[in-house]
């Protein structure tokens, strides 16, 4: 088996960003949802009551990045400096303190989404700590248990097999790009990925933590956003693979345990 694709999503529901390489740390893969947005009520903003979102292209860079949005100029953002404005926000059931963006950044993705909104950045030093019991507890992972802005776990990994399968169920075939993965490989079996507890890719070896429970945002057009009217492939994936009646279940998230390099090509060693 070898890794086929890597994905990241640099700001929290925009565009994937497809790469040949990168760098995986404890908290992730390099630049993948270190940027989210967030309301009034400082509440993290998402493709799924927005699908729009997911047309927002964005170029990372060492500093910042730039975004791109159908009918607007485009935007350079920079990494706030330390004396920016910090404050926390609320991630699900997390609270995280965030730097602020500024005010041109705020107005920029105001206009995206249409509502008023600011956009945060999670540097190293306000990390998300994982939960006691998110996964099991040996080994820990250098650098300890923390994530960005990712809705549960660092890595997401995903199998062409088992999206295979699923297309077998499906009167229209879709892409693996429904289901946001950071990394794909080309397993043998459907759904064998649920199954691994230790994998090592290139340079890093990653820890099983979960299942992924899908959501309403499987059934959106990962290019236009557009939602299918039949919700599907969500209503496919809740009939044929139920994680005992957690809900519909497609890829496996992970922890890295050390740092390093991984890149497509790489093969994916089990145990």
């Amino acid at each position: 088996m070898k890794l086929t694709a890597i994905n990241i999503y640099p700001v929290k529901s925009c565009h994937r960003v497809e790469l040949t390489e990168t760098r995986i740390t404890p908290l992730g893969l390099d630049h993948d949802r270190h940027w989210m947005l967030v309301d009034d009520q400082h509440r993290f903003i998402s493709a799924r009551r927005y699908p729009n979102l997911l047309q927002l292209s964005v170029e990372t860079g060492p500093a910042g990045f730039i975004a791109a949005y159908p009918g607007l100029p485009g935007i350079y953002v920079r990494h706030p400096q330390d004396t920016a404005k910090r404050y926390p926000a609320k991630i699900w059931h997390d609270e995280v303190e965030v730097h602020d963006a500024g005010e041109s950044a705020a107005d920029w993705f105001s206009q995206v989404i249409g509502k008023p909104c600011r956009l945060v950045w999670s540097a190293t030093d306000s990390a998300r700590l994982l939960k006691p019991g998110s996964y099991p507890p040996p080994p820990v992972p250098a650098g300890g248990r923390q994530i960005a802005f990712t809705d549960g776990m660092p890595v997401l990994l995903a199998n062409e097999a088992s999206l295979s399968e699923l297309n077998k169920h499906l009167d229209t075939a879709i892409s693996m790009h429904r289901f946001r993965p950071n990394l794909v490989v080309n397993g043998n079996q459907a759904w064998e990925e649920e199954s691994w507890q230790l994998i090592r890719i290139g340079e890093v070896e990653l820890q099983a933590t979960k299942t992924c429970v899908r959501c309403i945002l499987t059934t959106s057009n990962p290019d236009t956003g557009e939602r299918d009217p039949l919700r599907e492939p969500l209503n496919t994936l809740t009939n044929i693979h139920n994680q005992a009646g957690r809900g519909p279940i497609f890829g496996m998230q992970f922890v890295a345990l050390n740092s390093g390099k991984i890149q497509i090509g790489d093969k994916l060693t089990i145990g």
